[in-house]
Formats: structure tokens, sequence, C-alpha cells
């Protein structure tokens, strides 16, 4: 990868984390941008952040997600969604702090996060 691939690969990270943290991605398709965003930085990178993987595997194979959702009957949609829901609701703290993790190590400026995480 040439210099400047890097910087870009980088940089997709970032913005990628940075969306998830201002919620402007969901959780699944964040994960999903952020993993994909790391792994063209080297196939080890991803190791440094097992959240991400960690949070999509926990996901039921069987759960639809993106526009199979539009396709669900009712029912499914909603029995699905809860389960969806408590995978999201126990990996939103690992995923945030792994997403400023992400910014911090890549953003091209260097300068560290100032907000401080809250145990």
């Amino acid at each position: 990868m040439t210099p400047e691939q890097e910087v870009a690969r980088k940089k997709r990270a970032v913005r990628a984390a940075q969306r998830m943290l201002t919620a402007e991605l969901g959780l699944v398709y964040g994960a999903k941008r952020v993993r994909e965003a790391l792994f063209h930085l080297g196939s080890d990178v991803p190791k440094r952040f097992p959240a991400f993987d960690s949070f999509l595997d926990a996901i039921p194979l069987a759960t639809p997600l993106g526009e199979l959702r539009l396709l669900c009957q009712e029912a499914l949609l909603l029995s699905s969604d809860r389960i969806l829901a408590a995978v999201e609701a126990e990996y939103r703290q690992s995923l945030l702090r792994e997403c400023l993790s992400v910014i911090n190590v890549y953003e091209s400026s260097g300068k560290q996060n100032v907000l401080a995480a809250e145990d």
C-alpha cells in the first residue's frame, strides 16, 4: 500500500468511527463500516479492535438486517428487533470506546480525544 492509500484508509476508518459516535450510523452498519476500513489497513489491524467483530458475531444469523427488514412480516420484524436491541445494548459501550480508540490511533492530526470515558 502506498503512503497515500494508507492515509486515505486511516481517514476512512476515523470517519466511520466518528459517524458511529455521532449516531449518524447505526451500530450494526457502523460496526461493519469500521471493521471493513480497519481490515483494509492490514488483516491484523481488526484484531487490535475486537469489539466490532465480537458485536457482529453476536447478532444471530437469522436476524434480518438492512433492506431485508423492509420485506419482513411484522411479527418477525418485531421479534428479531427485540433480539437485536439486546445485543446492541450489551455491546454499545465497548463499541463506542473502540470508536474513540480508532479515532485516537488513526486521526491524522494526532490530537487526543478530550472526553473521558465513565465507568
